[in-house]
């Protein structure tokens, strides 16, 4: 049939967890969805730090806003760079968390999670540092 448009859609790609496309796919994504306005036009760096990965090794990624603007977001070895703040955690939690069967607030309120950086100064990012979780738990992952 001439014209005639199938009824389905491409599925999504799956994404290998901490891959350049999975990088791209995580700034496109925050680039498109989070406003400015949204997480209060924030100028900050964020760390997350992924404990105990499969093969015993330790991933972290590091996200910068400027002015609500994304302007970096780098996968990262030690020495990890300098950032306002830091969450870290097993990799399992981290999973729950990417697959919305944990809330991030709730992972770090129960020690699931660790926090550093100044707490006060935090509590004005929550704005910021659940949208970017909810972003990246929207990517469909392969984590193993």
């Amino acid at each position: 049939m001439t014209g005639h448009k199938p009824l389905w859609k491409n599925p999504m790609p799956t994404y290998e967890f901490f891959s350049a496309d999975w990088l791209k796919e995580i700034e496109r994504l925050i680039r498109s969805q989070i406003d400015p306005a949204a997480i209060n036009y924030a100028s900050t760096s964020l760390l997350t730090v992924f404990e105990n990965c499969p093969n015993g090794v330790e991933k972290a990624l590091f996200i910068q806003t400027h002015k609500g603007e994304l302007t970096r977001i780098l996968a990262v070895e030690k020495p990890y760079p300098q950032a306002e703040f830091a969450v870290s955690g097993e990799y399992t939690t981290f999973l729950k968390v990417m697959r919305k069967q944990l809330d991030p607030m709730t992972a770090l309120m129960s020690g699931e999670l660790h926090f550093e950086g100044n707490m006060i100064r935090a509590m004005g990012m929550v704005s910021l540092i659940e949208p970017l979780y909810q972003v990246i738990a929207e990517i469909p992952t392969n984590f193993e």
